[in-house]
């Protein structure tokens, strides 16, 4: 016996919907023969002819159960109903009255039976799983855990004010909205008031005893998140996030989809929407090459790559380490795309070119590259290596082999250099410009700021201090930088891919720099802590290469809009095509840290560096690059058309 309870207690558990949807079902019918017999009760101040009801009650009832298997009111989930549901329910009530009274009108002498039922019925269906719903909320009872306010009375803060209301939710209390709309001070949302706006969360927190905020903005500006992080700090209670609209689109809003303020919302910025049927038609059925594979930006768009159904994916890397990762995650995350990972450096021209001749690849992307301003500037030769004649080798050997578009990732630090590693990078841009007109391969570039979380970045830095105890160093209290997630960076090296035919250069609209202060302080409240107080801020001054504010475009380059709203296409002059060649050819042969510099300023004009440390047995460089000036003064530019 205690065997088969077992049995039949395992069914039920693993087939609760069947049970569900029985008990639904008995309720409705019930509902159906208690609603007529009520209407003739009623009707007949409680003296019914039985005679009558019985009689009538088989049309009625069979016609009420077909509209409502009809209409799937079994389907529909008590614990959620809403207005949509009420509404089905009220048509298939009304419509089968209506069925009813054809068939029935004449047998009846009581007409207002046809009046009568359908309301007492709609009340019966839609009031027995509205006080489900108010039973499963805890509506109807009294709620304990934190006392909450929530930041945002918009739809996203109502629907978590109705996910904290569930009876079986323990956590959080909320006992009031903040909002900086003044229509609705004041105003009650499922029972919970509206008591004020965000400036007035300190006070609000005194006397309504807040010990939780929770911020229900998934649209707010990074500036604002900053400003309410702020606030809680400063009051000293947590404050915890909803995710973003992208992914509550694909999620509903609930106690589990809340997490910490991390840098990305202190930083981001609204999600940017994509072309993704252009961006597939360039992928889709075609092997994709990414060099710089296993990096922070190439291991990203390796993985959108993937999602985007190509024959083939080619994974370029010299690092063995970053290589097998990136491999490894792509054959978990995808294993039925063929994936191939190839151990090389794009600094050898003939494994380049071996690999292209055997792969094919129609598309490459090229991310590999020495980033770090200040290792570059301590290593120029290594610089020009590999971001400049590694991306002229990749460059040359994507045109020799047919190859259908070449995306180059640049940077912000490409415009009016201070580093070397922003002048090589600029070099590459003029390299693959030039490269389109002497091809049938489209070169295409992008240009955009810091990637948070990638290696190298602030971001990694300042954890890592963090967790040492401090201090975090900032090189300037006013330096300044262009922020973008590694996901959106990929997203707009996406879409420049569908929306280039070559030629261009494609800048973010990036909005407003960040501090790097602000955003340190934001990290140190973050964790807890006050600035200056538990956690020193320490100022190194800005190293070797390191500009106060980055710039995204140069001033003679003219933007315009683009088919896609954040992205720009920076147009300007380029310089004499065989000059170019002769320089980098030049640059070859260069081994000395400051005769490499000397020679860039040569080839960049804007590249700005400490040229009074020149010393004089090196003044017949200088000499060079005022004649090399002139030079390009007589020489004709040609712009993009």
């Amino acid at each position: 016996m205690r065997y088969l309870l077992k049995r039949l207690n395992l069914y039920l558990l693993n087939h609760r919907w069947v049970w569900v949807r029985t008990i639904i079902f008995f309720y409705d019918m019930s509902s159906v023969a208690i609603s007529w017999l009520l209407s003739f009760v009623i009707i007949s101040n409680f003296n019914p002819s039985y005679v009558v009801i019985f009689k009538s009650l088989p049309a009625a009832f069979i016609i009420q159960v077909i509209s409502i298997m009809y209409f799937r009111l079994d389907r529909i989930v008590a614990r959620f109903i809403s207005l949509p549901d009420l509404i089905r329910i009220l048509k298939s009530v009304f419509f089968a009255c209506f069925i009813t009274a054809i068939f029935e009108f004449q047998n009846i002498q009581q007409k207002a039976v046809f009046v009568l039922d359908p309301l007492i019925l709609t009340i019966l269906l839609a009031g027995g799983r509205t006080l489900y719903r108010l039973y499963i909320e805890g509506t109807i009872y009294g709620k304990t855990g934190l006392r909450t306010l929530i930041i945002g009375a918009g739809r996203a803060g109502e629907a978590l004010a109705r996910e904290l209301l569930r009876k079986d939710q323990k956590i959080y209390l909320p006992v009031g909205f903040l909002d900086d709309d003044r229509l609705k001070a004041g105003k009650e949302i499922l029972g919970v008031r509206v008591v004020g706006r965000t400036r007035d969360l300190a006070q609000i927190v005194r006397r309504l005893d807040i010990e939780m905020a929770l911020l229900a903005i998934p649209s707010a500006a990074p500036k604002t998140v900053r400003r309410i992080t702020k606030l809680c700090h400063e009051a000293n209670i947590p404050c915890r996030t909803l995710p973003s609209i992208q992914k509550l689109l694909t999620s509903k809003a609930d106690i589990s989809t809340l997490h910490d303020i991390t840098t990305e919302n202190l930083l981001g910025r609204a999600p940017i929407s994509l072309d993704w049927d252009g961006i597939r038609s360039q992928i889709e059925d075609k092997t994709i090459l990414v060099s710089g594979a296993g990096g922070s930006i190439g291991s990203e768009l390796c993985c959108q790559i993937a999602s985007l159904d190509p024959k083939k994916i080619i994974l370029l890397e010299i690092s063995e380490f970053g290589l097998y990762q990136i491999e490894m995650t792509l054959k978990e995350q995808y294993p039925n795309r063929e994936i191939k990972a190839i151990l090389a450096d794009i600094r050898d021209r003939d494994s380049l070119l071996k690999i292209f001749k055997e792969e094919r690849p129609s598309l490459v992307f090229h991310t590999a590259a020495y980033k770090h301003v200040p290792m570059v500037e301590k290593n120029p030769l290594a610089g020009i290596k590999t971001n400049i004649f590694g991306t002229k080798n990749i460059a040359d050997v994507s045109s020799e082999s047919g190859v259908e578009k070449f995306i180059l990732i640049s940077t912000d630090k490409a415009v009016n250099p201070t580093s070397v590693m922003g002048a090589t990078k600029r070099i590459a841009e003029l390299y693959c410009q030039n490269m389109t007109y002497d091809s049938n391969t489209a070169f295409i570039i992008t240009r955009f700021g810091n990637v948070l979380e990638s290696s190298g970045s602030v971001v990694p830095l300042f954890k890592r201090q963090m967790a040492n105890g401090g201090p975090l160093t900032v090189t300037h209290p006013e330096i300044r930088r262009y922020f973008m997630t590694t996901s959106e960076a990929c997203q707009l090296v996406l879409q420049a891919s569908a929306l280039g035919c070559g030629g261009e250069i494609f800048v973010l609209d990036m909005g407003e720099p960040v501090k790097i202060l602000d955003m340190a302080e934001q990290i140190i409240r973050l964790a807890g802590f006050t600035p200056y107080t538990d956690i020193p801020i320490v100022f190194t001054g800005l190293r070797p290469g390191e500009k106060l504010y980055e710039e995204l475009f140069y001033r003679e380059e003219r933007l315009t809009p683009t088919a896609h709203p954040k992205l720009l296409l920076a147009k300007g002059a380029e310089v004499d095509w065989q000059w170019l060649k002769a320089k980098l050819n030049g640059l070859k042969v260069i081994k000395d840290p400051l005769e490499i510099k000397i020679y860039l300023k040569s080839i960049i004009n804007e590249y700005q560096f400490a040229e009074n440390i020149i010393p004089p047995k090196l003044n017949y460089l200088t000499d060079k690059i005022k004649d090399l000036a002139k030079y390009k003064e007589k020489a004709k530019p040609r712009k993009i058309n």
